[in-house]
């Protein structure tokens, strides 16, 4: 359990400084990030393998409309930050690409603690229908 949390933690710092080198916002020569992707795909064909046989070991359920939503949210706010950093040369041209991450992480965590405190009242729609189908 403790290895796969390692390798989705590396995962995700990997593909992050990858993804980063590609758009220029860390100023990493070729050869370097070319290594980075390689890293990264031996890293996330590992985790879904691992992921894989957990599953099998460890039934998995739904998940929770926290995560789901928080999921939303924070993929939104990524692609916010990369698109609005992706021309920034100076540091004062990253300051709307950093109110967005911080914006957005301020906002999974209140929707993460909001949804969770009311989660038996989030799901499918449940309509009651009298007998005489009026």
């Amino acid at each position: 359990m403790l290895l796969g949390r390692l390798i989705a933690a590396a995962t995700l710092i990997v593909g992050g400084v990858w993804l980063a080198a590609s758009y220029k916002i860390i100023p990493i020569s070729p050869d370097v990030a070319s290594a980075l992707y390689r890293i990264f795909f031996v890293l996330l064909v590992l985790r879904q393998i691992m992921n894989w046989r957990s599953r099998h070991i460890h039934p998995q359920t739904e998940p929770s409309p926290a995560r789901s939503a928080v999921g939303v949210i924070v993929a939104t706010g990524a692609v916010a930050v990369f698109v609005t950093a992706r021309g920034a040369q100076t540091a004062p041209q990253y300051f709307v690409p950093a109110i967005i991450a911080v914006s957005t992480a301020l906002l999974a965590f209140v929707t993460f603690r909001f949804v969770s405190s009311r989660a038996d009242q989030i799901g499918e729609a449940k309509f009651h229908s009298s007998s005489n189908g009026s």
